[in-house]
């Protein structure tokens, strides 16, 4: 889905910011406000006194969709590393630093960025600030830290093997994507990990991490010029600089289906779907494509959850997913069956793909959907965390404002919209089909 299908959620007082959510949709007052330093580095403010904290938020449009084939995997081993040296702090600073004012630093890289994030009581906002600037800016990325965090990294990629869905998202990213930077997960290629230099890592960071490339988001307890004053005051002095452009090869849909079949290393078989989603500009496919996958797969009221699942018997489980990338993002509709029900429940899904492009959905289940995808949106956004989250992923895929946008874009979707965005999206006939086949589950 969009961005809050991966939001963190931190400690917060979540009966009094839950509130402050909900006006947002009605009281301008809680609009966030964007300005740009003379460095070219982002700012946005939001205003939020319900309770005496503020989240901080560094983002950077620098992800695995930067990479090439060469140094994949090196968006992910930065964001292991900024946390550790610096040029004026020691290994471990940083995180005692925090720490001792009830704060924890943490970090996240998908395709097309990397944030850096954390949440203090309002009276540290200008530690948090200068801490992640010191740590985003001016990582010493130490020779040891390299070689550590290399094997934690080598560890997770073994350890996601064992995730069948994340498995089968990686498989069709690899079907869809061909050439395409998007083709290879986050965490990068193992062969690529284990040769990549601690100078391999610095000319990468020296290129996509400069002010115009980045932006800051703080939402909470301060006022907004006294957070752009924060912020200018450490990320200001940094020079002005672009990052090079990215040169993404054309993406361009299968000119048919095509079925990868494997053996299945699980107990269940899997049946998975990959089709090349909206752009995160196209915000009305965008909010059109969110409702549509709400509808088939995302949460218990889902058509995969109460007919594939409860009423047909086909599925054990269930997972559908759309995160909105700067370049066409993938939609994946995938179900964990048993072996005898692979092929049926392949067809299910095939039949209701043809019957939504043909007619879409009644009424009561569109209203449905948006029911349950504000909902999300709404939990997501119930932290301050959360809204900063919100408002950097779509700094991060193209247009910061879209955000305070979304929920009225939702709301105006249509059953023709649905129908649309099937048909231009949800081809079966030019989509990857994955099947991993279990000879161990029985049904």
């Amino acid at each position: 889905m969009r961005y809050f299908s991966r939001a963190i959620a931190l400690l917060c007082a979540p009966a009094l910011v839950v509130c402050a959510v909900w006006l947002l949709a009605v009281d301008p007052s809680f609009a966030y406000q964007v300005s740009t330093l003379p460095n070219g580095l982002t700012v946005a403010v939001e205003e939020n006194h319900a309770v005496d904290l503020v989240a901080v938020d560094v983002w950077v449009k620098a992800g695995n969709g930067c990479e090439t084939a060469n140094n994949s995997g090196v968006s992910h081993f930065v964001e292991h590393l900024i946390f550790g040296a610096t040029a004026k702090r020691k290994a471990g600073q940083l995180d005692m630093e925090m720490e001792s004012v009830g704060a924890t630093l943490d970090a996240h890289t998908s395709l097309d960025w990397a944030h850096f994030h954390t949440t203090v009581g309002s009276r540290y906002v200008a530690k948090a600030v200068e801490v992640l600037h010191d740590a985003v800016m001016h990582a010493a990325f130490d020779k040891d830290d390299v070689e550590r965090e290399r094997l934690v990294i080598l560890d997770e990629i073994a350890k996601k093997q064992s995730e069948p869905f994340d498995l089968c998202g990686e498989n069709l990213a690899r079907i869809l994507y061909t050439d395409h930077p998007y083709s290879r997960p986050p965490e990068g290629d193992p062969e690529i990990i284990k040769k990549l230099s601690r100078n391999d890592i610095l000319a990468y960071h020296r290129s996509r991490y400069v002010p115009s490339n980045m932006a800051v988001v703080i939402v909470g307890d301060i006022a907004s010029q006294k957070a752009v004053d924060l912020v200018t005051q450490a990320f200001g002095q940094d020079a002005k600089k672009d990052a090079p452009p990215v040169p993404y090869p054309v993406i361009q849909p299968p000119d048919q289906q095509v079925t990868k079949t494997y053996p299945s290393p699980f107990k269940w078989s899997y049946v998975a779907f990959g089709f090349m989603g909206p752009r995160g500009a196209d915000s009305k496919d965008v909010c059109a494509m969110d409702v549509l996958l709400t509808y088939i797969g995302i949460g218990y009221r889902s058509w995969m959850s109460t007919t594939l699942m409860e009423k047909m018997k086909l599925a054990e489980d269930v997972r559908s997913d759309y995160l909105t990338h700067t370049e066409p993002g993938l939609v994946s509709i995938m179900a964990a069956a048993g072996s005898k029900n692979a092929v049926k429940t392949k067809d299910a899904i095939v039949e209701e793909l043809d019957n939504i492009g043909k007619g879409g959905i009644s009424d009561a289940e569109l209203v449905t959907a948006k029911k349950s995808l504000l909902g999300q949106y709404a939990f997501e956004n119930e932290t301050f965390a959360g809204r900063t989250n919100a408002i950097g992923f779509y700094f991060a895929v193209g247009d910061i404002g879209f955000d305070g946008k979304y929920v009225a874009g939702v709301g105006t979707v249509t059953n023709a919209d649905i129908v649309r965005v099937a048909q231009k999206y949800l081809d079966v006939g030019h989509c990857a089909v994955l099947i991993l086949n279990s000879t161990e589950g029985g049904n």
